[in-house]
């Protein structure tokens, strides 16, 4: 969104469970977008809309959740911009029975790699 200037740039980021027990998140900004000729490319490794860009985290991002059983797509808002979503099984590790379990897991895995005690 570096590129607008006319409209207020709002970023919004909505997480839910939806119907079939998985975790969707989707990212949805007020930037440019991309065209009906984008929506086929978005995926494809080396192609990019940015004039700095490497084309490859798009492609990359949705290996690592298709590996996962999941799926990552993108729409065009009906205004300006575009929505990035993903959706992947609801998962609970071996022993975690809550959310909050889980998150205090994680955060102290990456705690403890990071050298934070």
């Amino acid at each position: 969104m570096s590129g607008v200037d006319d409209r207020p740039r709002q970023l919004v980021i909505r997480t839910e469970l939806d119907e079939d027990d998985h975790v969707h998140l989707s990212v949805q900004d007020a930037g440019v977008g991309f065209g009906p000729e984008g929506t086929a490319r978005l995926f494809e490794a080396f192609y990019t809309t940015k004039s700095e860009g490497m084309g490859i985290g798009l492609s990359v991002s949705r290996t690592i959740i298709e590996s996962h059983n999941g799926r990552l797509w993108a729409e065009r808002n009906r205004g300006p911009g575009a929505t990035f979503s993903f959706s992947i099984p609801e998962y609970f590790g071996e022993g975690l029975r809550e959310a909050g379990t889980m998150r205090a897991s994680a955060m102290g895995n990456a705690q403890s790699s990071a050298g934070i005690r």
